[in-house]
């Protein structure tokens, strides 16, 4: 019996070398070597819609998408706007913007919590955290009715959602549109993408939401997470552009990939 199927031993390969490009990561991150991050546009767009709020003295909202932490489908996603959301709180309260946050998330409402009085504790405002209104839950369902009509009533200036998101992306981004906010969206369900970029003013498209979380958390295992898989990313790329090419020349490539 083979420890090893046929036709993976190059799936393997990569694995190893993916998981190996991480912990040199994590290993230099532990001695204070960060992973380079390129500061993504988005930042700006993220302190543009800050900004506008306190110009016009209005609300920045935070919408962070369905799902819930036992889903592992939808948990990186989840995970990914814990940096996006500190680093926004934490602007908002050194700027004087009152943000306000409606989760549908129980079990990660009381990490969100946390997360935002946290950030007020490191701008030197925790007495302007309320815990009845910066952050509230409301359950699966009722979100619907509370975002379309607080976007009229409330008016934010400005909304950002981050996290996995479904039909409901339209529905908000175009309350939030007539409401005259500007919108920052970005989520990895990819079937609904499409709908983000276009229903937003500024996007994020997949995998930019979890290296926005990087950048902006300046986590060691996030950013190291990140780059070693942008090492398997390129080594594919390569390995892509080798295969192609040794193809076209005759060569067997196909039954390499069985090895």
């Amino acid at each position: 019996m083979s420890l090893i199927t046929s036709g993976r031993i190059i799936g393997l390969a990569l694995l190893a070398i993916v998981m190996g490009a991480i912990y040199y990561f994590l290993y230099n991150a532990e001695r204070g070597k960060l992973a380079n991050i390129r500061r993504l546009p988005q930042v700006d767009a993220i302190d543009e819609l800050i900004a506008r709020c306190v110009e016009m003295n209005r609300e920045m909202w935070f919408l962070g998408g369905g799902g819930v932490m036992t889903n592992a489908f939808v948990l990186p996603a989840i995970l990914s706007v814990f940096g996006i959301l500190a680093y926004v709180t934490e602007k908002c309260a050194e700027y004087g913007a009152k943000i306000h946050f409606p989760t549908i998330n129980p079990i990660a409402y009381n990490i969100q919590a946390e997360i935002m009085r946290e950030a007020y504790e490191a701008a030197g405002k925790p007495e302007e955290y309320d815990p009845l209104e910066t952050i509230i839950y409301i359950p699966s369902g009722a979100e619907r009715p509370y975002i379309v009509q607080g976007a009229h009533s409330r008016k934010p200036a400005a909304c950002i959602l981050a996290g996995a998101w479904y039909h409901q992306t339209i529905i908000f981004c175009e309350a939030l549109q007539r409401a005259g906010a500007m919108t920052l969206g970005g989520t990895d369900t990819t079937h609904n993408i499409p709908f983000m970029v276009a229903a937003n003013n500024y996007s994020m498209i997949g995998e930019e939401m979890y290296a926005m979380s990087a950048y902006l958390s300046r986590d060691p295992v996030l950013g190291s997470t990140l780059a070693g898989q942008d090492v398997g990313k390129y080594l594919v790329m390569v390995i892509t552009i080798i295969g192609v090419l040794l193809a076209a020349a005759g060569m067997p490539v196909a039954d390499w990939m069985t090895i």
